[in-house]
């Protein structure tokens, strides 16, 4: 090794390090409480809109904490050239959303902002030339019956049974088949399909210009049963969390409000408990959208242990002394794991813990299993156990069930959801591979029958060109970065021909710049648009999992440029 490389090594290293350091300190200084890390999900501006628009309705409007002004001003610096929106904040997109720009287009109007003024003439062409209001998809749709702006008639009723357990229906109750965010939104959404309630906005808010069709609505709501009525009220107030939202989501907690207001003028049955559901249910969607950091940009709701548990990984694994870290993982342990083992994605979740996040929290309490004066063994056994409980059929996990996977009929009833939300929690790539990455740093085998079965789904679930779809990031890059530290783990053979398939297709995929980006359009299209996009940090750092376990097990990899964009 010449002086001129020993020269070049040492100069890296110190900027890898300093990098890290800046990093660590960043994080470190962001704690909130001494104890935890929280960093709202970015699910689009149009989402506080949403909330903004049932404002009048549900009598928030002189006493929300949202800044309208705000929100307003950083709407219209975000409206494209072309007069869209982008839900996401996505480099690679380039021309709006329909629904989006629905809602942020309704929101402005309803701001005061002049519908004839340049950006709003704008939108309204774009939007009428993208199809207008019939070309959005289905929640949006509901939204605008709710709020007067849309036929329920162009909506599909949702079967009243599918919401039944008694007797025979026990059978084709809903919840025994969807994920478990879809439950909270059905609920009140089929009570609306079918009773039709219309909440006036005031008319400078209205946007009969978007609709392009005659407006028809004519056939009558249904009359509910007292029976069906009853299971509405029940219903509404099983599924209502500890701090007052719905399935821990402002949209089904918005929804459900709506609904109670509505079933307060037709029943008293469990009449107090629904007026206290209602207040419970504003506070909380006041809670979720505004009350933690960088509020504003979409966040549906609390994933705190997530954000602790990654920063947790990362600060441990980055050199930070256990005892600094410590605090985090003990509030992680005592005020968010349950009973079984599992730990939630954050408040409101206490009902169904989920494996992501348990497979993290495996990693991170592994790395006090050595230690004699403080550890977390029982903990860790007891997580452990608890996931391999939870491992599917096909060898995979879901995010929070087992053997949710699909089921035609509900599949077929609620088809006209499927352009607004994924139905059900079948099994993912991404989550398996975190989950075997928790029991490799536990000290699981590879011979262990619970890691032979990950496996071997991990390898039926490659695609062609050598990748794998990922569920709960985008997209194929994520998966890898899940699928490669998960393998390594258990000490599976990296050298396998189907791994350097995937290895070679990454390395193929580098931008210019050095870093890695993708887009949500590879979901659509994988073939022109998986591991392609503009870089971005979170990419590059997933695609430099792979490099790094790659390299340990002597690819000819090399990892210089994936750093220097770092």
């Amino acid at each position: 090794i010449n002086a001129e490389y020993m020269g070049r090594f040492t100069w890296m290293l110190g900027r890898i390090n300093s990098t890290i350091k800046r990093a660590q300190d960043l994080y470190l200084s962001q704690m909130l409480q001494g104890k935890f890390w929280q960093y709202p999900s970015h699910l689009g501006i149009n989402f506080p809109w949403q909330y903004f628009l049932t404002l009048p309705t549900i009598g928030m409007l002189d006493k929300t904490t949202m800044n309208i002004e705000r929100h307003k001003k950083e709407t219209l610096e975000t409206q494209l050239p072309n007069g869209g929106w982008l839900q996401l904040d996505d480099a690679n997109l380039k021309n709006g959303d329909i629904s989006t720009s629905i809602f942020n287009y309704w929101s402005l109007k309803g701001c005061g902002v002049d519908p004839q003024s340049e950006p709003m003439v704008r939108a309204r062409n774009w939007i009428l030339e993208n199809g207008g209001l019939d070309n959005a998809n289905t929640l949006t749709k509901y939204w605008l019956a709710v709020l007067g702006q849309y036929p329920y008639d162009k909506l599909e009723p949702i079967p009243l049974w599918a919401l039944r357990k008694d007797g025979i229906f026990k059978y084709s109750y809903a919840d025994n088949y969807v994920a478990q965010w879809i439950t909270p939104h059905i609920i009140p959404m089929s009570y609306l399909r079918a009773t039709k309630p219309v909440y006036l906005q005031p008319e400078s808010w209205r946007i009969p210009e978007l609709y392009k069709g005659e407006f028809n609505d004519s056939k009558p709501p249904k009359k509910l049963s007292e029976f069906y009525m009853n299971m509405y009220v029940d219903r509404h107030i099983e599924v209502q969390r500890p701090r007052g939202s719905y399935g821990g989501y402002t949209v089904c907690s918005l929804f459900a409000t709506m609904a109670m207001m509505d079933i307060l003028k037709k029943t008293d049955y469990r009449r107090k408990e629904i007026e206290k559901c209602i207040e419970g249910a504003k506070k909380a969607i006041e809670w979720i959208y505004f009350g933690a950091p960088k509020a504003y940009k979409g966040t549906l709701c609390d994933g705190r242990c997530w954000d602790t548990l990654l920063i947790a990984q990362g600060l441990i694994e980055t050199g930070i002394p256990l005892e600094v870290v410590k605090p985090s993982v003990d509030f992680m342990v005592n005020e968010f794991v349950q009973p079984n083992g599992g730990i939630t994605f954050g408040y409101e979740f206490e009902f169904v813990p989920d494996t992501d996040d348990t497979g993290i929290l495996a990693i991170v309490l592994s790395q006090w299993k050595n230690r004699k004066d403080h550890n977390y063994n029982k903990q860790l056994e007891k997580t452990n156990n608890w996931l391999i409980s939870m491992q599917n059929k096909d060898g995979g996990f879901g995010a929070f069930h087992k053997g949710k996977s699909g089921h035609p009929v509900v599949k077929f009833v609620a088809r006209q959801f499927i352009n607004s939300a994924e139905l059900f929690d079948q099994s993912s790539v991404d989550v398996t591979g975190h989950v075997l990455e928790g029991w490799g740093h536990s000290g699981h085998k590879l011979s262990d029958p619970h890691v032979q079965k990950a496996i071997k789904y991990i390898k039926k679930e490659q695609v062609d060109f050598g990748a794998w779809e990922a569920r709960w990031g985008i997209n194929y890059i994520y998966a890898m970065g899940a699928v490669f530290p998960g393998l390594a783990s258990v000490g599976y053979n990296l050298q396998e021909e189907w791994l350097r398939k995937s290895v070679n297709w990454l390395l193929d995929k580098q931008n210019a710049d050095g870093g890695f980006g993708e887009s949500c359009l590879s979901y659509k299209d994988p073939h022109q648009y998986a591991g392609r996009g503009v870089s971005t940090p979170s990419q590059t750092a997933w695609a430099l999992f792979v490099l790094i376990e790659a390299y340990k097990a002597k690819y000819p990899v090399r990892g210089n440029t994936i750093v220097s964009f770092l």
